[in-house]
C-alpha cells in the first residue's frame, strides 16, 4: 500500500544533553532543612555596594573594592594602574547635589560675563577680552580680568533657576494640553475636516 498524504514526523536529536540531577547530600531519613536564617550558615548576606567605583573599575565595569580594602583597589593593583576615586561621582548623595548646584552657579556667572562682553558696542573691549582669553590665565584670573572690562551691574542676564523650572513646566503643560485637545478634537473616521468657505 502506498502512503496517502500522511505527514511524516522526523525526530530531531536534542541540541544539548538533558541535565542530570545530582544526588542530594542528605539521606532520605534526614529531616528537611529549616528555611530561613535559623541555621547559622544559611544567612543571606546583603550585597554590599561601594558608594562609587574608581575610574578604572567604571571603565572596565568591574566590582571595585576601594571602599573595602582602600586605595588602590584589587583590580587596579592587578593591572598596575593608578586607582582614582572621584569625590562627587555618586550622584545620589546630597553633597554631590550641592556641589553640582555650586558648579552650575559658577558657570552661569561665567556665561553671563560672556554675554555682557558680547553685548558691548566697543570693539576695543571685545578685542581685549579675546586677548585675555587667549593668554591662558587661570580661570579666576581670567574672570577677574574680564570683569574689569565690563563690570557686573547687579542685574541678572539669564533667568534664575526657579524661573527656568517654572517656564519649563508651563511649556510642558501647554504641550500636554495641546496634544490632549488634538486627540479629543481629532477628525472622525480619519478624515481631515473640510475648511468652510465664505
Amino acid at each position: 500500500m502506498a502512503q496517502q498524504g500522511s505527514a511524516s514526523t522526523t525526530a530531531y536529536r536534542p541540541l544539548a544533553p538533558k541535565p542530570t540531577l545530582l544526588p542530594s547530600k542528605r539521606e532520605a531519613s534526614d529531616p528537611p532543612e529549616p528555611p530561613g536564617p535559623s541555621k547559622p550558615g544559611n544567612t543571606k548576606k546583603a550585597i554590599k555596594r561601594s558608594p562609587s567605583s574608581c575610574v578604572e573599575c567604571r571603565r572596565k565595569r568591574t566590582k571595585c573594592t576601594a571602599y573595602e580594602t582602600g586605595v588602590p583597589c584589587t583590580v587596579c593593583q592587578i593591572h598596575q594602574v593608578e586607582c582614582v576615586l572621584l569625590p562627587h561621582s555618586d550622584r545620589r548623595r546630597k553633597t554631590t547635589m550641592e556641589y553640582m548646584r555650586r558648579q552650575a552657579a559658577y558657570y552661569r556667572e561665567f556665561l553671563e560675563q560672556f554675554i555682557r562682553l558680547a553685548r558691548s558696542d566697543d570693539p576695543a573691549i571685545i578685542l581685549a577680552a579675546i586677548a585675555i582669553i587667549q593668554a591662558n590665565h587661570s580661570e579666576e584670573e581670567t574672570r577677574a580680568l574680564l570683569d574689569s572690562l565690563v563690570p557686573h551691574d547687579g542685574t541678572p542676564i539669564l533667568p534664575e533657576e526657579e524661573e527656568l523650572i517654572k517656564a519649563i513646566r508651563e511649556r510642558e503643560a501647554q504641550a500636554a494640553a495641546a496634544s490632549q485637545s488634538k486627540d479629543s478634537a481629532g477628525p472622525a473616521g480619519g478624515l481631515d475636516p473640510v475648511p468652510e468657505q465664505d
